[in-house]
């Protein structure tokens, strides 16, 4: 008998920005101990969860119809107290750029700004931070915007690395 309770869970992307047209993803799952059992549970009907459910380390697959509401629709993933957020944007052809698309960070805390560019201002897009020493101001957006980030001073002998998934860009 397992107590899943105590487990905590990281998913990988944290957060989701899917093309209007019929899309499909993946999302996995890593929870504090591989004796962990979990569950992922989707917030609206449209947002499909394949083989969403195991114990330990595991991907599962997200899947979107076509959006052809005529406006950007919002989703979330829960997993434990873990939330994904899940844009779907309209049909229509979003893309997406960041500037810069890499930053070298120093040994001292600091902070800095990602400017995003869409391809259409009525493009949707989310931001997530892949570690915990890497916060975001913003968690998501529409149209052109600016992310600012902070980072936490790096205690450890050697360099860290993180990425951070815009729009799906990282």
């Amino acid at each position: 008998l397992r107590d899943s309770s105590a487990c905590t869970y990281v998913a990988r992307p944290g957060a989701l920005s899917l093309g209007g047209a019929a899309s499909t993803g993946q999302v996995v799952v890593t929870p504090s101990s591989e004796f962990c059992d979990w569950t992922a549970v989707s917030s609206q009907p449209w947002l499909t969860l394949g083989a969403a459910s195991g114990t330990g380390t595991r991907a599962f697959s997200v899947l979107t119809a076509a959006n052809t509401s005529g406006s950007t629709r919002t989703a979330s993933i829960t997993i434990g107290g873990t939330i994904i957020p899940v844009v779907q944007n309209v049909v229509s052809a979003c893309t997406f750029s960041v500037a810069p698309s890499a930053v070298a960070a120093g040994a001292t805390a600091g902070s800095g700004t990602i400017d995003v560019v869409a391809s259409d201002p009525a493009c949707a897009w989310v931001a997530a931070s892949d570690v915990p020493w890497l916060t975001l101001g913003a968690s998501s957006g529409v149209g052109a915007g600016s992310l600012p980030y902070t980072y936490t001073a790096n205690a450890g002998p050697g360099a860290r690395w993180s990425g951070v998934t815009v729009a799906n860009l990282q």
